[in-house]
Protein backbone atom coordinates (compact mmCIF):
# COMPACT_ATOMS: atom_id res chain seq x y z
CA UNK A 1 0.00 0.00 0.00
CA UNK A 2 1.40 3.61 -0.64
CA UNK A 3 3.09 5.34 2.36
CA UNK A 4 5.67 7.69 1.92
CA UNK A 5 9.19 7.62 2.86
CA UNK A 6 9.25 10.81 5.01
CA UNK A 7 7.14 13.50 6.43
CA UNK A 8 9.88 16.27 6.72
CA UNK A 9 10.72 16.80 3.04
CA UNK A 10 8.85 19.74 1.22
CA UNK A 11 6.14 20.48 -1.01
CA UNK A 12 6.31 20.59 -4.55
CA UNK A 13 6.56 24.20 -5.39
CA UNK A 14 4.47 23.24 -8.43
CA UNK A 15 1.83 21.83 -6.08
CA UNK A 16 -1.72 23.70 -5.14
CA UNK A 17 -0.82 26.76 -3.32
CA UNK A 18 -1.54 26.33 0.59
CA UNK A 19 -4.23 27.59 2.74
CA UNK A 20 -3.85 29.60 5.92
CA UNK A 21 -4.32 27.01 8.85
CA UNK A 22 -8.17 27.07 10.90
CA UNK A 23 -6.94 29.87 13.65
CA UNK A 24 -7.62 28.78 16.88
CA UNK A 25 -10.48 31.65 17.44
CA UNK A 26 -12.86 29.85 15.12
CA UNK A 27 -12.51 26.46 17.17
CA UNK A 28 -15.09 27.77 19.80
CA UNK A 29 -16.89 25.72 21.98
CA UNK A 30 -20.37 27.05 20.54
CA UNK A 31 -19.34 25.84 17.13
CA UNK A 32 -19.61 22.43 15.74
CA UNK A 33 -18.00 20.32 12.69
CA UNK A 34 -18.34 17.11 11.10
CA UNK A 35 -14.61 15.33 11.70
CA UNK A 36 -13.22 12.14 11.08
CA UNK A 37 -9.82 11.34 13.07
CA UNK A 38 -6.58 11.17 10.77
CA UNK A 39 -3.67 10.69 13.35
CA UNK A 40 -3.73 9.87 16.93
CA UNK A 41 -0.44 11.15 19.22
CA UNK A 42 -0.41 10.39 22.79
CA UNK A 43 0.28 13.93 24.98
CA UNK A 44 1.61 13.89 28.68
CA UNK A 45 -0.13 10.67 30.62
CA UNK A 46 -3.66 11.24 29.61
CA UNK A 47 -4.24 13.22 26.58
CA UNK A 48 -4.06 12.99 23.00
CA UNK A 49 -3.11 15.30 20.49
CA UNK A 50 -5.50 14.31 17.39
CA UNK A 51 -5.37 15.56 13.90
CA UNK A 52 -8.89 15.81 12.21
CA UNK A 53 -10.22 16.14 8.85
CA UNK A 54 -13.15 18.47 9.50
CA UNK A 55 -16.06 19.40 6.67
CA UNK A 56 -15.34 23.33 6.97
CA UNK A 57 -12.44 23.86 7.98
CA UNK A 58 -9.79 21.39 6.21
CA UNK A 59 -7.37 19.01 8.87
CA UNK A 60 -6.86 20.78 12.23
CA UNK A 61 -4.98 19.52 15.54
CA UNK A 62 -6.73 19.62 19.18
CA UNK A 63 -5.99 17.91 21.73
CA UNK A 64 -8.10 15.42 23.31
CA UNK A 65 -8.12 15.60 27.23
CA UNK A 66 -7.82 12.67 29.53
CA UNK A 67 -8.80 10.42 25.70
CA UNK A 68 -6.74 7.79 27.31
CA UNK A 69 -7.13 7.28 30.85
CA UNK A 70 -11.41 7.51 30.53
CA UNK A 71 -13.60 5.23 28.54
CA UNK A 72 -16.35 6.87 29.13
CA UNK A 73 -15.03 10.30 28.49
CA UNK A 74 -15.42 9.72 24.54
CA UNK A 75 -16.40 6.42 24.34
CA UNK A 76 -14.53 4.98 21.27
CA UNK A 77 -15.78 8.23 18.98
CA UNK A 78 -12.01 8.97 18.03
CA UNK A 79 -10.94 6.00 16.49
CA UNK A 80 -10.66 5.48 12.72
CA UNK A 81 -13.77 5.08 10.40
CA UNK A 82 -15.86 7.19 12.70
CA UNK A 83 -17.66 10.10 11.27
CA UNK A 84 -18.69 12.54 14.57
CA UNK A 85 -19.98 16.33 15.34
CA UNK A 86 -17.45 17.56 17.30
CA UNK A 87 -16.94 21.11 19.53
CA UNK A 88 -13.85 22.76 20.65
CA UNK A 89 -12.95 25.30 23.05
CA UNK A 90 -9.98 27.74 22.91
CA UNK A 91 -6.43 26.02 24.50
CA UNK A 92 -4.34 27.93 27.18
CA UNK A 93 -1.66 29.69 24.65
CA UNK A 94 -2.05 26.07 22.71
CA UNK A 95 -4.11 24.10 20.30
CA UNK A 96 -7.61 24.15 20.79
CA UNK A 97 -9.48 21.89 23.20
CA UNK A 98 -12.16 18.94 21.79
CA UNK A 99 -14.74 19.62 24.31
CA UNK A 100 -17.66 16.89 22.83
CA UNK A 101 -17.58 14.41 20.01
CA UNK A 102 -21.06 12.66 19.23
CA UNK A 103 -21.32 9.71 16.59
CA UNK A 104 -22.67 10.31 13.68
CA UNK A 105 -21.89 7.26 11.94
CA UNK A 106 -18.97 4.27 11.99
CA UNK A 107 -17.91 1.85 9.32
CA UNK A 108 -17.03 -1.26 11.09
CA UNK A 109 -16.96 -3.47 8.00
CA UNK A 110 -13.80 -1.69 7.62
CA UNK A 111 -12.79 -3.08 10.30
CA UNK A 112 -14.01 -6.61 9.69
CA UNK A 113 -11.56 -7.54 6.87
CA UNK A 114 -7.77 -7.04 6.86
CA UNK A 115 -7.65 -6.26 3.20
CA UNK A 116 -10.56 -3.42 3.43
CA UNK A 117 -8.63 -2.35 6.81
CA UNK A 118 -5.05 -2.68 4.56
CA UNK A 119 -6.51 -0.07 2.08
CA UNK A 120 -8.38 1.87 4.38
CA UNK A 121 -5.23 2.81 6.32
CA UNK A 122 -3.68 3.86 3.08
CA UNK A 123 -7.07 5.85 2.51
CA UNK A 124 -6.08 8.45 5.41
CA UNK A 125 -2.42 8.47 4.91
CA UNK A 126 -3.41 9.55 1.61
CA UNK A 127 -5.58 11.88 2.41
CA UNK A 128 -3.25 13.90 5.18
CA UNK A 129 -0.92 13.78 3.11
CA UNK A 130 -2.35 15.52 0.45
CA UNK A 131 -4.26 17.99 2.14
CA UNK A 132 -1.56 18.84 4.65
CA UNK A 133 -1.24 22.65 2.83
CA UNK A 134 -3.52 22.16 0.58
CA UNK A 135 -7.28 23.48 0.37
CA UNK A 136 -10.29 21.16 1.33
CA UNK A 137 -13.97 21.89 0.89
CA UNK A 138 -17.06 20.38 2.34
CA UNK A 139 -17.78 18.33 -0.67
CA UNK A 140 -13.61 16.93 -0.87
CA UNK A 141 -15.05 15.90 3.04
CA UNK A 142 -18.07 14.25 1.78
CA UNK A 143 -16.36 12.33 -0.68
CA UNK A 144 -14.10 10.91 1.82
CA UNK A 145 -17.10 9.78 4.22
CA UNK A 146 -18.07 8.01 0.79
CA UNK A 147 -15.20 6.49 -0.32
CA UNK A 148 -15.53 5.06 3.27
CA UNK A 149 -19.19 3.69 2.32
CA UNK A 150 -18.21 2.25 -0.83
CA UNK A 151 -14.80 0.40 1.33
CA UNK A 152 -16.91 -1.67 3.37
CA UNK A 153 -19.00 -2.70 0.73
CA UNK A 154 -15.84 -3.44 -1.97
CA UNK A 155 -15.03 -6.90 -3.23
CA UNK A 156 -11.92 -6.87 -1.33
CA UNK A 157 -9.98 -8.05 -4.32
CA UNK A 158 -11.06 -4.78 -6.23
CA UNK A 159 -10.64 -2.57 -2.95
CA UNK A 160 -7.47 -0.62 -3.91
CA UNK A 161 -9.93 0.62 -6.71
CA UNK A 162 -11.88 3.12 -4.14
CA UNK A 163 -8.17 3.78 -2.60
CA UNK A 164 -6.96 4.79 -6.41
CA UNK A 165 -10.25 6.77 -7.10
CA UNK A 166 -10.59 8.52 -3.65
CA UNK A 167 -6.99 10.08 -4.71
CA UNK A 168 -8.14 10.73 -7.84
CA UNK A 169 -11.04 13.00 -6.75
CA UNK A 170 -8.33 14.93 -4.01
CA UNK A 171 -6.22 15.03 -7.22
CA UNK A 172 -9.13 16.55 -8.83
CA UNK A 173 -10.34 19.35 -6.58
CA UNK A 174 -6.56 20.16 -6.54
CA UNK A 175 -6.20 20.73 -10.25
CA UNK A 176 -4.50 17.96 -10.98
CA UNK A 177 -6.14 15.15 -13.59
CA UNK A 178 -8.69 15.95 -16.08
CA UNK A 179 -12.38 16.74 -15.86
CA UNK A 180 -14.23 15.36 -18.71
CA UNK A 181 -11.21 14.38 -21.02
CA UNK A 182 -9.66 18.17 -20.50
CA UNK A 183 -5.93 18.64 -19.92
CA UNK A 184 -5.10 20.46 -17.18
CA UNK A 185 -2.43 21.47 -18.63
CA UNK A 186 -2.71 22.96 -22.06
CA UNK A 187 -6.91 22.54 -21.71
CA UNK A 188 -7.37 20.43 -24.94
CA UNK A 189 -9.42 17.42 -25.16
CA UNK A 190 -7.69 14.45 -25.57
CA UNK A 191 -7.82 10.64 -24.29
CA UNK A 192 -4.45 10.02 -23.80
CA UNK A 193 -3.09 11.19 -20.42
CA UNK A 194 -0.40 10.08 -18.44
CA UNK A 195 0.69 11.24 -14.78
CA UNK A 196 4.10 13.29 -14.77
CA UNK A 197 6.43 13.98 -11.92
CA UNK A 198 5.04 17.01 -10.20
CA UNK A 199 1.65 14.63 -9.91
CA UNK A 200 -0.10 16.38 -12.98
CA UNK A 201 -2.30 14.17 -15.49
CA UNK A 202 -1.40 15.91 -18.61
CA UNK A 203 -2.08 14.70 -22.24
CA UNK A 204 0.74 12.62 -23.94
CA UNK A 205 0.22 14.90 -27.43
CA UNK A 206 1.07 18.06 -26.17
CA UNK A 207 2.36 18.36 -22.56
CA UNK A 208 4.03 14.65 -22.76
CA UNK A 209 5.52 14.41 -26.18
CA UNK A 210 8.93 12.38 -26.39
CA UNK A 211 10.82 10.05 -24.02
CA UNK A 212 9.57 12.16 -20.98
CA UNK A 213 8.81 10.02 -17.69
CA UNK A 214 5.36 9.36 -17.06
CA UNK A 215 3.06 6.81 -15.83
CA UNK A 216 0.45 5.78 -18.78
CA UNK A 217 -2.85 6.72 -17.10
CA UNK A 218 -5.40 4.38 -17.99
CA UNK A 219 -8.37 5.06 -20.48
CA UNK A 220 -11.32 5.66 -19.32
CA UNK A 221 -10.44 7.31 -16.60
CA UNK A 222 -10.02 10.73 -17.41
CA UNK A 223 -13.46 10.78 -18.66
CA UNK A 224 -15.00 9.29 -15.18
CA UNK A 225 -16.03 11.83 -12.73
CA UNK A 226 -14.05 10.27 -9.16
CA UNK A 227 -16.38 8.96 -6.91
CA UNK A 228 -19.41 8.94 -8.96
CA UNK A 229 -19.88 5.60 -8.32
CA UNK A 230 -18.66 2.61 -6.23
CA UNK A 231 -15.48 1.76 -8.09
CA UNK A 232 -15.44 -1.53 -6.30
CA UNK A 233 -18.68 -3.30 -7.17
CA UNK A 234 -17.73 -4.79 -9.97
CA UNK A 235 -15.59 -5.18 -12.98
CA UNK A 236 -15.71 -2.26 -15.36
CA UNK A 237 -13.32 -1.59 -18.63
CA UNK A 238 -11.87 1.48 -17.28
CA UNK A 239 -10.57 -0.36 -13.94
CA UNK A 240 -6.63 -1.01 -13.28
CA UNK A 241 -5.38 -4.19 -11.59
CA UNK A 242 -4.13 -3.74 -8.40
CA UNK A 243 -0.36 -2.99 -9.28
CA UNK A 244 -1.21 -0.53 -11.93
CA UNK A 245 -3.33 0.92 -9.35
CA UNK A 246 -0.89 1.29 -6.48
CA UNK A 247 1.60 2.75 -9.04
CA UNK A 248 -0.72 5.36 -10.11
CA UNK A 249 -1.34 6.32 -6.25
CA UNK A 250 2.28 6.71 -5.57
CA UNK A 251 3.18 8.42 -8.66
CA UNK A 252 0.22 11.15 -7.78
CA UNK A 253 0.36 11.55 -3.99
CA UNK A 254 4.59 11.72 -4.27
CA UNK A 255 4.28 13.97 -7.21
CA UNK A 256 1.52 16.51 -5.13
CA UNK A 257 3.31 16.62 -1.84
CA UNK A 258 6.96 16.45 -3.19
CA UNK A 259 7.94 13.25 -1.01
CA UNK A 260 8.76 9.69 -2.36
CA UNK A 261 6.00 6.74 -1.40
CA UNK A 262 5.93 3.32 -2.71
CA UNK A 263 2.67 1.01 -3.38
CA UNK A 264 2.93 -2.28 -1.91
CA UNK A 265 2.79 -5.24 -4.10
Amino acid sequence: MYCPATESASRNPGAASPTPKRSVDELTEDRKDLCIVVSRVPYQENDLVLGLLTRTGGLVSVVARSARSSRRRFQGVLDLFVAFDAGFSRGRGGLPVLTMAEPVRFFPGILENLDLLEVGQSMIQAVRDLLRDAPSSPALFDNVLLAFEYLEKAEPSLAHLVLLDLVLSISAELGQVPEDGVCPGCGRISTRFAVSTDGQVLCVEHCLPGPVPAIPFPEGCAARKPMSDNPASGPAPWQPDRERSMELVSALVSGITGFPGHAGR
